[in-house]
């Protein structure tokens, strides 16, 4: 039997900001959940490794979407198709669907999803959504594990007990320069250190400084973020959520600047049973290495593959092990 592991899909509303869009993202992905559908006799389980839905990617001057608004904008894959959707996929294979919490959906609910999926189930089925705060969510089974990444990256992972990581403002900061039509430039490290270093600012307020500097904003204060309840936070109040966070809390140019996981795919299987390890996360292609193994989805919106056995030998189909 097999195990189907799809990442970052990052639907959302079709709004100009987001990851997916149903003009050119749609098609394939409902090839993907269509071969499910009609191959489910030879498949378990269906691992969706987070990043299913995007929370993150809407500008910061907007109310980002439920998740219900981001499903209704989305028929043709949330609601029963002939033509492939996660529902029949659901239905269809001979285990489960499991959904394991990504950074740009983590705060997304069981709840959230099977009050569409449960009622629509045809056989009674429901998402299995495995989610924590404490630790990295993951699926395993047998040899076989797999979670999202982002708790390799400093700016993607809960901090100390907030709902939301830095990642999130920086994220909608930087889709509000995009809407302003304002050139994205890349995150310039040496730029977020004199900050640092010269203005005896912290990680949280440099990094929130150099984006409101990109706005056009000469405070910080004058950046401000409109939450899914519809209050307004200021960077600044935002940088302070942040105010102990350290450059040299984890290896953040490894993750965050070079989109490397390598590093804690290694740690993790040095130290468990686990012979195969599926991240997603970083959407970067890596060079080919004797012991990495890089897989695309449709999508071209990837998960990894990590192997302990270099002479493992990979099936052909982008999308399963």
């Amino acid at each position: 039997m097999k195990t189907i592991f799809l990442s970052d899909i990052h639907i959302g509303t079709n709004a100009p900001t987001n990851l997916y869009q149903t003009s050119t993202c749609q098609t394939n992905l409902k090839r993907i959940l269509k071969y499910i559908q009609d191959n489910s006799s030879q498949i378990k389980d269906v691992v969706i490794l987070g990043d299913w839905i995007d929370l993150w990617m809407f500008p910061s001057s907007v109310v980002p979407p439920t998740v219900q608004q981001i499903m209704d904008a989305n028929p043709q894959v949330f609601s029963v198709q002939s033509d492939g959707d996660f529902i029949s996929c659901m239905d269809s294979i001979q285990g489960n669907l499991y959904y394991v919490n990504g950074n740009h959906d983590i705060t997304v609910t069981e709840k959230d999803i099977n009050d569409r999926f449960a009622p629509l189930s045809k056989k009674g089925k429901h998402v299995h959504c495995i989610h924590s705060t404490e630790r990295a969510a993951y699926y395993s089974s047998g040899a076989v594990y797999g979670e999202h990444g982002h708790w390799g990256s400093m700016v993607c992972r809960p901090y100390k007990g907030e709902k939301l990581p830095l990642g999130y403002y920086m994220t909608r900061a930087g889709m509000q320069t995009l809407v302003d039509k304002r050139d994205l430039p890349p995150l310039n490290v040496l730029a977020v250190q004199e900050l640092i270093s010269y203005n005896n600012l912290t990680f949280a307020q440099a990094m929130l400084t150099f984006q409101a500097n990109q706005l056009g904003f000469a405070c910080i204060e004058d950046l401000l973020f409109m939450m899914p309840d519809g209050s307004t936070i200021s960077a600044n109040a935002v940088a302070d959520k942040f105010k102990d966070m350290n450059i040299n809390d984890m290896d953040f140019l490894r993750v965050d600047v070079g989109g490397s996981l390598n590093v804690c795919a290694g740690s993790h299987l040095a130290k468990s049973h686990h012979k195969i390890l599926v991240l997603g996360h970083t959407h970067i292609r890596l060079p080919r290495r004797r012991k990495t193994c890089r897989r695309r989805t449709a999508l071209s919106l990837p998960s990894t593959l990590f192997v302990k056995n270099p002479d493992f030998a990979l099936r052909r189909n982008s999308s399963r092990i």
